[in-house]
Formats: C-alpha cells, sequence, structure tokens
C-alpha cells in the first residue's frame, strides 16, 4: 500500500466557494448580444428599462446580469462600457485618445494602441460611443486651432526653399498680390477709361451720367465681394466725376 506524503496536503472541496462560471447563460448571452447591437446602433447602452422590455425581466435579473463577471469581461472586451456612466471616461479610453491624438507620434495607429493594451476592435467600438467620439471630436477641433503656427511654418518653409506656389500663395494672403483681383481692377480702368472718353463726345450731361452710373453698376455685379470691404489689397470700383459745364445745367430740364 502506498504511503502518502505528510508534507503534501490534501485537497478538499470547499463547498462554501461557488463554483466558477465559464460560460453565460442563453439569457445572459442574449441579453449581452442586445447590449452590442444597441450601442451600436445608438452610441450608448441600453438603460435598465429598455432590457426590462425587449426581455419581460424584472429588475433583480437586471442588477444580476450588470455586475456578472462574464458579462463585465466580454462586454470590455468588445469595447462597451456597461453600465453606461454619462459624460464620464474610463482611463484606458482617455489614454487612447490621448494616443492617436498625438501627430507628432510616427507610429502606426495599430502600434500606438497596441503598445498600451487596447485592440483596433475595442477603440473602434468605442467610436460608436457618442461621449468618447464628442470628447474625441472637440479634442481633435482644439488641435486644429492650435495647428495654426504649423501651416505658417510650413508656409515659411517652403518660400525658404525657392517653392514657388509658397510664394505665390504668401503673397496673395499678405495681398501683395491676387491674379484674379488684378483683372477685375484692369476691366474697371478701362470703363473709366471708356467714360471720359464719351465725356469728350456725348454733349447731354444726363445721358452721359445715366451712360456712367450703368457702367458702374455692372463693373459692381461682376465683382459683388470687391465693393465695400476695406481690405487690404483689394481694389474699390474706381469714382468717375462727371464735370458738366455750368451754362449746360442751365438749360436743362430735369424730368
Amino acid at each position: 500500500m502506498a504511503l502518502s506524503d505528510p508534507e503534501t496536503p490534501e485537497l478538499v472541496e470547499d463547498e462554501t466557494i461557488p463554483p466558477i462560471q465559464e460560460f453565460l447563460t442563453n439569457e445572459f448571452l442574449d441579453m449581452m448580444h442586445f447590449v452590442e447591437r444597441f450601442h451600436a446602433t445608438r452610441g450608448k447602452p441600453p438603460s435598465d428599462d429598455d432590457l426590462m422590455r425587449r426581455f419581460n425581466v424584472a429588475q433583480p435579473l437586471i442588477e444580476e446580469f450588470k455586475i456578472d463577471p462574464l458579462v463585465q469581461k466580454s462586454l470590455r472586451a468588445r469595447g462597451i462600457n456597461y453600465p453606461h456612466a454619462e459624460d464620464i471616461l474610463n482611463d484606458r479610453q482617455l489614454a487612447a485618445i490621448a494616443v492617436m491624438t498625438n501627430y507628432v507620434d510616427k507610429r502606426s495607429d495599430e502600434k500606438k494602441l497596441r503598445d498600451i493594451g487596447i485592440s483596433t476592435r475595442e477603440f473602434a467600438t468605442w467610436m460608436l460611443d457618442d461621449d468618447f467620439s464628442r470628447y474625441l471630436q472637440e479634442r481633435a477641433e482644439r488641435m486644429f486651432i492650435g495647428a495654426q503656427h504649423e501651416a505658417h511654418m510650413g508656409l515659411i518653409k517652403g518660400m525658404r526653399n525657392g517653392n514657388v506656389a509658397s510664394v505665390k500663395l504668401f503673397n496673395e494672403m499678405s495681398g501683395r498680390f491676387n491674379p484674379d483681383q488684378e483683372h477685375q481692377f484692369n476691366i474697371r480702368l478701362l470703363m473709366s477709361g471708356i467714360i471720359e472718353i464719351l465725356q469728350k463726345h456725348v454733349r447731354d450731361p444726363i445721358t452721359l451720367h445715366k451712360i456712367a452710373n450703368e457702367m458702374m453698376n455692372l463693373a459692381a455685379r461682376e465683382s459683388p465681394n470687391e465693393l465695400g470691404r476695406g481690405v487690404p489689397g483689394r481694389f474699390a470700383p474706381p469714382t468717375q466725376t462727371i464735370v458738366v459745364p455750368q451754362k449746360e445745367i442751365e438749360g436743362l430740364e430735369v424730368t
């Protein structure tokens, strides 16, 4: 007969410890799938009332479902925070947003997430969450506002490297040159010259005034955005003064 080792403790089953549940019940599995679908389409997990209406169960079972370790583990693996906490992000979500919005970090998005222990599936699920996506968008917009210096520095770098497009863009932004505005300005100069010619040959001041008004109105319709702006580098429409001899004015009959 084999002797037992006195130093080896004998394993005794403790009936006071409940067995570890390895699988979800069919009911909890259906409820978990409903939570996943609800979250994907609504941007947040369902409320207790949603679950009770869908599965016709009482509140005690909902509470049991919410604290079930396998339910929590399964939903966490899917990137779903449940129960839903309004406007609250966990540490892992905040870390993911911080690393994904770091544009100085040249790692791929997948490696950024993997290095902090987050899968791409989990992050993609978070993007379906209203609170998560809202905070990510707000943070990205703040970065957009704060990145103005990057655009300026990039433009300066392009000019220093002799990039003609950068030089042209700089002159347009500073109001020193704009091909469209130059073209509009030349048209107005031409119209002013035409009015001066008409003054020499059209003796009727009323007719001359009507012609000048119609030509200036035409110029205004062709470039309405350039009028009355007072923006540096933009040309106002030329003002044409019509000189009418006094003796002609005295003999006019205005109708």
